[in-house]
């Protein structure tokens, strides 16, 4: 008799952010807002760490947790704005956007790497640029590739990219701020596995 045992692992990955995932823009003067339009803030940056266990073809998406305080009706907004909140009078504060910064800008396995994304569930991966917003929906796909070939994901067992965030509050006429108004945005990073 021959007895056969074994178990089939998939390979886990950790997503980490440097700080925590905090990205703490400090105070900004209420009287440096514009009057009638919104003010775009400075932009900060963050590192998106991803470890796993062993390699792994992996994609990861973005899931806005303050949605229900995103501020105008574009579909721009709609589609890639992060909502930051509401005033103590219920008026949503702002948006933010989060790019994937620049596409040579990722390390996957100690070697250059390039960030790839795909609005059509990985059917086909395209090249991201300085310009490629994440969508705050969940629904678009970000991953890495190698510098030659963008399409297909990588394998990942370590990966580092730099994310870019960029706040835009509304205008002080629309805001009707009478005291300092803290605002946070939130969003949530998911490991998708190819």
């Amino acid at each position: 008799m021959i007895k056969v045992q074994a178990t089939l692992m998939m390979g886990s990955c950790t997503p980490s952010l440097d700080n925590g995932g905090l990205l703490d823009f400090g105070g900004f003067p209420i009287d440096h807002l514009y009057e009638d339009t919104p003010s775009g803030l400075d932009t900060r940056n963050i590192s998106l760490h991803i470890t796993c266990s062993e390699p792994v073809a992996l994609a990861f998406t973005f899931q806005d947790d303050r949605s229900d305080t995103l501020d105008g009706g574009s579909a721009d907004i709609a589609t890639y704005g992060f909502g930051i909140g509401k005033t103590a009078g219920g008026v949503n504060i702002g948006h933010y956007y989060l790019y994937l910064v620049g596409p040579d800008t990722p390390v996957v396995n100690n070697a250059p790497a390039r960030t790839i994304f795909s609005d059509n569930n990985g059917a086909d991966w395209n090249l991201a640029s300085s310009s490629t917003r994440a969508s705050n929906s969940g629904s678009n796909l970000a991953a890495f590739s190698d510098t030659q070939d963008f399409t297909h994901p990588l394998a990942v067992e370590t990966a580092e990219v730099e994310l870019s965030v960029h706040p835009i509050v509304q205008s002080r006429k629309t805001l009707a701020l009478t005291d300092d108004q803290p605002y946070e945005g939130l969003a949530t990073i998911s490991l998708v596995y190819l």
